[in-house]
C-alpha cells in the first residue's frame, strides 16, 4: 500500500523499511495495530505511523474528570481571537510585503 500510495516502488519500500525499524523499540503488535487503524482511514505513510506512535508513547491519553476540570477553573478561561488581517496590516506597514 505504501508503494501504491506514494506512486513509487522505491519510496514505498524505503518507508516500509522505516516502519519495520520502529519494531526495534516497539512491539510488532503495537505497530500492527497502528497500521490497521491507518488502513481503515486510507492513510499510508511512515510519518502517519510515527505520529500515532509518538502520541501513544508521549501523550497523556487520560481524560480529566469533571471535578478536575472544575478545580482548574476551565470554564473561566478565555482567549482572544486575533484576525489574520491584522498580521497582514503589520506586514504592509513595515514594508514586509513581497509581492
Amino acid at each position: 500500500m505504501l508503494q501504491a500510495h506514494l506512486d513509487s516502488d522505491t519510496k514505498g519500500t524505503r518507508e516500509f523499511i522505516d516502519v519495520l525499524r520502529l519494531t526495534q523499540e516497539n512491539s510488532v503488535e503495537r505497530i500492527a495495530k497502528i497500521l490497521e487503524e491507518l488502513d481503515e482511514k486510507n492513510r499510508y505513510s511512515y510519518q502517519d505511523v510515527l505520529s500515532i506512535l509518538r502520541y501513544q508513547t508521549q501523550g497523556n491519553k487520560r481524560q480529566l474528570s469533571d471535578e478536575e476540570l472544575e478545580s482548574l477553573n476551565v470554564s473561566k478561561i478565555s482567549t482572544t481571537y486575533l484576525p489574520l488581517v491584522i498580521y497582514n496590516d503589520l506586514l504592509h506597514e513595515s514594508g514586509g510585503e513581497r509581492g
